[in-house]
């Protein structure tokens, strides 16, 4: 009785993996290039000083590399690189005068790790949503209004959430995502899954 109970169990263990072989292979792991929006513009008005105010502007986009790795249909996990060049200008606006306090040249390098949430995933379309968060190392070049010069070096943190992405394409693939972070609201996004 034990061995006709083994060799049914050994007969559907074997039938299912005979059955895997003739199934679908789909893809594990991708690579994303994205780039996030060109310009980001807003002021920030001190409450210690009023009469202060800064300008923050994002002269070039945020680039990022992110590599991904599948665990089952719905999740991905991977890790990305970012980088991104930013200035921020504080004026003093005293007595109707706008006079330039500093300028400031920020290089941010970040490493975050990702995760994806996957809600639609057909052969060609993926919509999902996602997490990036990390710490980011910044680089800081201050230009005073006297000409006085000062470097520096800050570590503080990354994030980017993304409320909403899609992708078109089966092995390449371009896309893109919408979500609120250091990235900007739009990113575009490419990539290769392999």
């Amino acid at each position: 009785m034990k061995k006709i109970f083994l060799f049914t169990i050994l007969l559907a263990a074997s039938s299912e993996v005979f059955a895997q072989e003739n199934e679908k292979v789909l893809p594990q792991r991708e690579l994303q290039i994205e780039i996030g929006e060109a310009l980001n513009l807003w002021y920030l008005i001190s409450p210690e000083s009023p009469n202060q105010y800064s300008v923050d502007r994002c002269i070039f986009p945020a680039f990022s590399l992110t590599y991904n790795h599948k665990i089952n249909q719905k999740w991905w996990y991977g890790i990305s690189a970012i980088y991104n060049y930013n200035r921020e200008e504080l004026f003093d606006n005293k007595d109707s005068y706008h006079l330039s306090v500093y300028r400031s040249n920020n290089h941010v390098f970040a490493a975050a790790p990702a995760i994806k949430f996957i809600y639609c995933n057909t052969e060609t379309l993926q919509m999902y949503s996602g997490l990036q968060a990390g710490i980011s190392l910044i680089t800081v070049k201050i230009i005073r209004s006297k000409g006085e010069v000062s470097n520096g070096t800050n570590i503080g943190f990354w994030g980017q959430l993304i409320a909403f992405g899609i992708n078109y394409g089966k092995d390449f693939y371009i896309g893109a995502e919408a979500g609120f972070g250091y990235k900007g609201m739009l990113n575009l996004t490419a990539g290769y899954r392999f």
